[in-house]
């Protein structure tokens, strides 16, 4: 009988085809797995909302409790407001009552003040007021006046009284 020598390249196309024969056998092996397996693999939902997450456990705004992850800021029918601010539809406001200055007035102060201070206001239409339990935060940007990106602020309080100058960069 008359044996055959195999050729070196042979041997190694052999082994890559025996290779490639178990990685087929491999994968179809583990998609049979899976999919028969499939629903005994939890897969999260992605964008579910805090109720869905948590379930029973999830807070209830409204529900006159403050819960764990209810603030203020997220749930004020049941958490409450800061001082000096209301809860209105389920945000907190500042409470009108306790602004008793008038707007005309407090930039009246305001720009008596810069200019006791050195500065100088050319328009008081550039003047931004913010509400703020007791009073108002003045601001004007005095940038347009030197060549410099800030804003110059008082808070103006009820009583007339204004705060330590404040300045920030914008």
């Amino acid at each position: 009988m008359k044996t055959q020598k195999r050729s070196a390249t042979n041997v190694i196309g052999d082994m890559k085809v025996m290779s490639l024969i178990i990685i087929v056998i491999l994968l179809l092996a583990l998609f049979i797995f899976f999919y028969l397996n499939k629903t005994k693999f939890y897969v999260p939902k992605v964008n579910r909302t805090l109720k869905e997450q948590l379930g029973d456990l999830a807070p209830v705004c409204g529900n006159n409790k403050c819960e764990q992850g209810e603030y203020s800021f997220n749930c004020c029918l049941d958490c409450g407001c800061p001082h000096g601010y209301v809860c209105k539809s389920n945000k907190c406001v500042v409470n009108e009552e306790l602004v008793k200055i008038s707007r005309s007035k407090a930039i009246k102060i305001f720009k008596q003040e810069l200019t006791n201070r050195g500065y100088i206001i050319k328009d008081v239409n550039k003047i931004m007021l913010e509400k703020q339990p007791g009073g108002y935060i003045a601001c004007y940007d005095i940038s347009q006046d030197l060549n410099i990106t800030d804003q110059v602020c008082l808070m103006i309080y009820n009583n007339g009284s204004v705060s330590n100058v404040l300045i920030r960069t914008t």
